[in-house]
């Protein structure tokens, strides 16, 4: 009995109660640890999100780096440092009243001889300087292909047994001395150059003209200022955006001085657009405005078959195209230049007149664009008995796109001042960018050679190009309106720059 009693004990415990007590102990084992493997991987998939997103926001960043911005940010955060002192004025010693350099006769041929001496100088100084920023810019293509070199990518390195190879640093440090010594001269000659221009205009105004013994080639090089020198710059790789891109970029790459968006879309609207009322006032189909930016973003003319019902959507792209510009065509940097010339003034002919001064120190390919579009949109004006904008009413259309305000600023106080001086600058751009050189200016009529099968018209479409050139477009309303229509017909086939 003992003995059954012992087996029966034994085989109960091992086929039902060890069982048992394993699945007692074991209770909720295995799901706890699936959703510890289950947090596991939610955290995982969440720490891969979050690095997506940081992916994509550093690639943004990248994109978004901008040097000239980042300066800007850097010059007004410590702008009490880098603001320009006002002028040293001259203080009068025990009652003297004469403030300027005068050509005596006691010491005129002395002066004389030391402009000469200085006008040598100047001249060999600024060829001196035109050959370092050579150098420079040489050195500076030289080291960016050291900083370019395709290492950014470092998949290889998280294979086995590859261990990155060593790279010499010391050419890389060799160009870097070199650049820098050569900046530091360039910047030294330089100054060097502003001091005595400065000296040698002075002794000219006292000694009234240039000494024959200057050679023309001197004179030119002395009378010609120091261009700005773009030092540091990288150069773009590939194609620049257009829409969002910089206009200063997209020109150097491009070699246009006018990009093509702005010729085509000012080409349209002076064949087809001209009267049409509201222009750049009335929105455009957004749908045409989306399929000409695609298709200028790719380089095409999405206008060469373009009709008079579309200019509102012409006229919508170009404004979409100057307000997406990573800098605005008047840039940050000379926003209080140009509203000073507005504000600082009493007459608009003193505001004129410094808009010149402000004009001049704009980058050459800005100047020649803004000169392009503002002598159209004086153009455009001329026909404002028809189309309904005049210089005001374009102004107050297109001055919160070509020069936003700061947000620092007053919106309100800033968008008048910025109106009044889109303007003024639509009615005066004659005075404001002469015509002086080679560069591509606007046409009111230009007109190409007809196309085959056109040549019995050639006579009356001149002739109608020499009567619109003679008459003002509002001196008499109704036969305008019929040449305007039979101009449109002609020049429909045609290509207006």
């Amino acid at each position: 009995m003992t003995i059954e009693s012992v087996n029966a004990a034994l085989q109960k415990y091992c086929s039902d109660d060890v069982p048992d007590l394993i699945d007692c102990m074991n209770f909720g084992f295995h799901t706890s640890i699936s959703k510890c493997i289950q947090m596991f991987l939610s955290a995982q998939d969440n720490i891969r999100r979050g690095r997506q997103i940081t992916i994509e926001t550093l690639n943004r960043a990248i994109a978004d780096l901008d040097t000239v911005v980042d300066k800007q940010k850097y010059l007004e955060y410590f702008e009490t440092t880098f603001t320009i002192p006002k002028k040293i004025k001259f203080e009068p010693h025990k009652g003297d009243e004469v403030s300027t350099v005068n050509a005596q006769v006691l010491i005129r041929d002395e002066m004389q001889s030391r402009f000469i001496q200085m006008q040598n100088r100047l001249a060999g100084l600024k060829t001196e300087n035109d050959e370092i920023y050579k150098t420079i810019e040489a050195t500076e293509k030289s080291l960016m292909e050291f900083i370019n070199t395709k290492n950014s990518d470092v998949s290889d390195l998280f294979k086995d047994l590859n261990l990155p190879q060593n790279t010499s640093k010391g050419t890389r440090k060799e160009i870097e001395d070199y650049y820098v010594e050569k900046f530091k001269q360039y910047t030294l000659s330089s100054n060097l150059i502003s001091r005595l221009q400065a000296r040698h205009d002075i002794m000219q105004k006292a000694l009234g003209a240039i000494p024959p013994a200057c050679s023309a080639e001197d004179k030119n090089l002395i009378r010609r200022p120091i261009k700005p020198k773009q030092i540091g710059r990288a150069p773009i790789l590939g194609r620049p955006r257009l829409f969002g891109g910089k206009l200063l970029d997209y020109i150097q790459v491009t070699q246009q001085s006018i990009p093509l968006i702005i010729s085509s879309c000012v080409s349209a609207i002076n064949r087809l657009g001209l009267h049409n009322q509201g222009i750049f006032r009335v929105p455009g189909a957004q749908v045409d405005i989306n399929q000409f930016k695609e298709a200028f973003e790719k380089g095409e003319d999405p206008l060469v078959n373009i009709t008079g019902r579309d200019m509102n959507s012409v006229a919508g792209v170009l404004k979409l195209y100057f307000r997406e510009l990573k800098e605005p065509l008047f840039s940050r940097d000379m926003f209080d230049a140009f509203i000073s010339c507005i504000t600082d003034v009493e007459s608009e002919n003193k505001c004129v007149e410094n808009l010149c001064q402000v004009v001049k120190l704009l980058p050459r390919p800005i100047f020649i664009v803004m000169r392009y579009f503002f002598a159209f949109l004086n153009h455009l004006a001329e026909y404002s008995d028809e189309n309904m904008m005049d210089a005001s009413n374009l102004a107050s259309c297109l001055a919160p796109t070509l020069m936003p305000i700061p947000e620092d600023k007053d919106q309100v106080q800033y968008l008048t001042h910025t109106i009044e001086l889109i303007r003024t600058m639509i009615n005066h751009h004659e005075e404001l960018f002469p015509v002086n050189d080679e560069d591509p200016v606007y046409e009111k009529f230009a007109i190409t050679i007809p196309i085959d099968g056109e040549e019995d018209e050639d006579d009356e479409v001149e002739g109608i190009s020499e009567r619109s050139l003679r008459r003002s477009p509002s001196d008499d309303a109704s036969q305008d309106s019929d040449y305007c229509t039979e101009d449109f017909n002609l020049l429909n086939e045609t290509d207006v720059w």
